[in-house]
């Protein structure tokens, strides 16, 4: 079972907890080139039962980030399922919300935060081209791939990261009924389960 979880995940680019016979028919799936093309945006909606309930569906696997597989595949992506969520709390005529979930798992991570910045400055160079950027706001270029990032916009993406991260581990330990300190002490780790 392990090498064809590790085969989903490199197909979808992103690591997936998924129940076998889902993962099954995502392989069959993924193998056939020609519904590439069937991608469309997905989009969240939710019904409202006489008594005013919302019902909101989750169904199939949960993504951050839809793409033609995770469509095909009917993935419900987490972005649109929070604003199904927010539609029907904001409702007026809402007056409880109810999941009605039929999902074998979904895309998982760390409880950590990362920025990544290329430098492709040498890259530029050796390709011959030369950028000359052009701003308004002594911060707006900081980070571009075409300089080395430098120490100020380093240490400025640096707590942004941070503030990120306490965020996060304030979310995950209220939600899962741990201190902070016995998240931050995952160190971002991922644990996997039988």
């Amino acid at each position: 079972m392990i090498p064809t979880v590790f085969a989903a995940a490199g197909l979808a680019g992103r690591p997936l907890v998924l129940a076998p016979r889902a993962l099954d028919a995502l392989l069959a799936m993924a193998g056939n080139p020609a519904l590439r093309g069937a991608y469309a945006p997905d989009t969240q909606a939710y019904s409202v039962t006489d008594g005013g309930i919302a019902v909101v569906p989750v169904v199939g696997p949960l993504v951050a980030r839809g793409s033609w597989l995770s469509a095909l595949f009917g993935a419900t992506r987490y972005g649109v399922l929070g604003d199904a969520l927010e539609a029907a709390f904001t409702d007026p005529g809402v007056r409880a919300v109810l999941l009605e979930v039929d999902s074998p798992g979904g895309e998982v991570g760390s409880v950590g935060v990362v920025a990544v910045h290329v430098d492709e400055s040498a890259a530029d160079a050796q390709a011959g081209l030369s950028w000359t950027l052009i701003q308004a706001g002594a911060k707006k270029t900081d980070g571009n791939p075409h300089q080395p990032l430098s120490v100020a916009a380093h240490a400025d993406i640096q707590a942004d990261v941070d503030a990120l991260y306490a965020d996060f581990v304030d979310l995950v330990a209220r939600h899962r009924s741990l201190t902070p300190e016995a998240v931050r002490a995952t160190q971002a780790a991922i644990y996997r389960g039988p």
